[in-house]
């Protein structure tokens, strides 16, 4: 029955990015488009190449502080982050996030809770808080489509309702705590013992926002890994003969970022491009050139990613035995893996 399900949901998946780059195809001259991939110019491209994966570090660095700084060093932290973005490209349903949750909890005894509401919860709102505010820069810098406009209302209006609401969980979190235990006296037993057991590990993982400068400290870590990803398209525009501003850069990196986020279809095939041409196209790019860009900077991204991804992989020795659910970090009280043992060196 569920092998049923899982194929009639890839089945699903596969037609959609089949329709997807149909209707991205026919809306494109696919000889311009080809003509101008042969043109792409290869230094920029490593060039942005580079700042991608340095944006993706910057990214792991801001976990940690997530976690509040655990014993567990950077660096394999670093490279987990980069094999679960490896994961989450070839993988259906974000899986390479559930690698975030697993592996350190084994290698680093960091509770499966508290990493799980660092990576489901405050990265995801996070994220979120910094395109808004980065949206609200770019109306502010730089007149922007119209089309885009209520974009910056919707992201700005959600970001800062679930922003406020998880600074109000954090520190009102006795109040919470009080209010959580009443339905949990309402839940049978077995409901309830593994909920509350997990609760105190899945708030702290928001503890990053307990404090103003804690939070500050959050959101400008946030604010610089992204503002690093717009780097990345304003580069990669500039090996695709794209001359973009800032402010252009900062829309076509917030919309590239929006449709991979979403498991629509096995690698994001179909979704991104359409997205991105239309992104490029929304700003003033030419379409022919705009669709150029977007199905070759796809490919050198997953490219790129899997290159990075496998050898993250090999440099913190990562094997099956680390991948495969269950294990240690599943208690609150267990006490950390000596991280020394694990630096990949």
């Amino acid at each position: 029955m569920r092998l049923g399900k899982s194929i009639a949901r890839g089945l699903l998946q596969v037609g959609f990015a089949v329709g997807a780059l149909a209707v991205f195809f026919w809306r494109v001259d696919t000889g311009e488009v080809i003509e101008q991939l042969g043109k792409i110019d290869l230094c920029w491209a490593l060039i942005a190449l580079i700042a991608f994966t340095a944006s993706k570090v910057l990214h792991a660095w801001r976990w940690w502080h997530f976690l509040g700084r655990p014993e567990a060093p950077i660096a394999p932290l670093a490279g987990v982050f980069l094999v679960a973005n490896m994961a989450n490209s070839l993988l259906p349903l974000r899986a390479g996030d559930l690698l975030r949750v697993e592996v350190p909890a084994k290698r680093f005894g960091i509770p499966r809770s508290l990493l799980a509401s660092s990576v489901f919860v405050v990265e995801s709102v996070l994220d979120l808080f910094a395109f808004a505010i980065l949206l609200v820069v770019a109306l502010l810098m730089a007149d922007l489509p119209p089309v885009l406009r209520p974009l910056v209302g919707l992201v700005g209006g959600s970001a800062v309702v679930l922003f406020g609401a998880m600074v109000v969980l954090v520190r009102s979190r006795d109040a919470v705590e009080r209010w959580t235990n009443h339905i949990f006296e309402r839940l049978p037993e077995r409901i309830a013992r593994p909920l509350e057991a997990r609760l105190p590990d899945f708030v702290d993982g928001m503890a990053s926002l307990g404090t103003n400068a804690e939070a500050a400290r959050v959101v400008g870590i946030s604010l610089f890994a992204w503002i690093v990803e717009v780097g990345v398209y304003f580069l990669l525009a500039k090996a695709f003969g794209l001359d973009l501003d800032m402010p252009q850069a900062l829309i076509l990196m917030i919309a590239a970022n929006l449709i991979v986020s979403l498991p629509l279809t096995p690698w994001s095939i179909g979704p991104y491009e359409l997205a991105v041409t239309e992104a490029l196209v929304a700003i003033g790019a030419p379409r022919s050139e705009a669709g150029a860009f977007a199905l070759g900077s796809h490919l050198m991204l997953q490219a790129w990613i899997v290159v990075t991804g496998v050898g993250a992989m090999l440099w913190i020795g990562l094997g099956a035995r680390d991948l495969w659910p269950g294990g240690r970090g599943n208690d609150r009280d267990e006490a950390p893996v000596d991280a020394s043992k694990h630096t990949g060196d």
